[in-house]
């Protein structure tokens, strides 16, 4: 609660899907065996959004993540409660075929020299903000990014754009026993935003899908190079090529086409409203009440 409690949207505390792949692969790899090995998940997909709405710190009713995996090494994680499924949040499958570890480096130094311009660090979450994302530290995890030259009077990229960010989780307790942790994986999907125009960001891009994510059995980090590789931007939709590297510029993880799509207001609204559970029906509901007037003006005080 305390590290999920900083991932807000619109006001809402709301599950980012970043925690799902952190679940399974933490599965695969402590559950299953394959810490030391070559994996993949695959075709991930993400679906309804998870609220956390605590009452003083807590939750009113007990809520448990499950991790459904098939014969065939299809996945699906749910929410349920008494035992009963309630939502599915994302799924995929697991990819076992090629076990063999692979040791990959990322070349820090030959990235940044391709990238001269400097991205600063308010740039990144001030407009988060402005947009309905106002991420709270926890859940700001990029320190510092650099890009290919953009031109912001485009407000796009080309196929050849890149940048690279250095991702670091908070040191303050929240990520104990993670492997990555869910910031540290969100903050790699923060990351692309700077492909687009930071001064005029039109609105929120949330992942849709990825077509794999493959972890090489060189261990997990929660300080991070981010290397993001453009493969189309597009007006609603951009999809990128990603590369996670421990700060020995080993590489660990490797994302494949990550697709974010563009969602407005009014789309996460209705998300927002279907991941309501009937106690939280109320919440939602907008009543409006006459302002009183004193001497024609309106009363600021007495606005509801």
């Amino acid at each position: 609660m305390h590290l999920l409690s900083h991932h807000i949207i619109y006001g809402e505390v709301v599950v980012p899907g970043a925690t799902y792949i952190e679940m399974v692969t933490a599965t695969a790899a402590f559950r299953m065996g394959k810490e030391h090995t070559k994996f993949s998940l695959v075709g991930i997909g993400f679906q309804n959004p998870f609220v956390i709405r605590p009452v003083n710190g807590e939750m009113l009713t007990q809520t448990e993540f499950c991790l459904h995996l098939h014969d065939n090494m299809k996945w699906a994680m749910h929410s349920s409660e008494s035992g009963e499924i309630k939502q599915t949040h994302s799924e995929g499958s697991l990819d076992f075929s090629n076990p063999a570890a692979e040791k990959r480096r990322l070349d820090v130094e030959d990235v940044r020299s391709r990238c001269p311009q400097e991205v600063p660090n308010a740039n990144m979450y001030e407009p988060f903000a402005t947009i309905g994302l106002p991420l709270q530290p926890r859940f700001r995890t990029v320190r510092s990014i650099v890009r290919s030259v953009f031109d912001p009077a485009l407000n796009r990229g080309d196929k050849d754009d890149e940048l690279i960010a250095w991702v670091a989780a908070e040191e303050d307790g929240t990520n104990a026993g993670m492997i990555f942790g869910p910031a540290v994986i969100d903050g790699s999907f923060q990351a692309s935003c700077a492909f687009q125009n930071l001064d005029a960001l039109p609105s929120q891009r949330i992942p849709l899908s990825i077509d794999r994510v493959t972890l090489y059995g060189q261990g997990f980090s929660q300080k991070c190079w981010v290397h993001h590789v453009m493969l189309e931007n597009g007006e609603k939709q951009m999809d990128t090529n990603v590369v996670l590297a421990r700060e020995d510029e080993t590489v660990v993880m490797t994302m494949d086409r990550m697709r974010l799509r563009e969602v407005r207001p009014e789309h996460i609204a209705k998300m927002l409203a279907a991941a309501a559970g009937d106690a939280d029906e109320d919440i939602l509901e907008v009543q409006w009440t006459a302002l009183e007037l004193k001497d024609g003006k309106a009363d600021r005080k007495s606005v509801v």
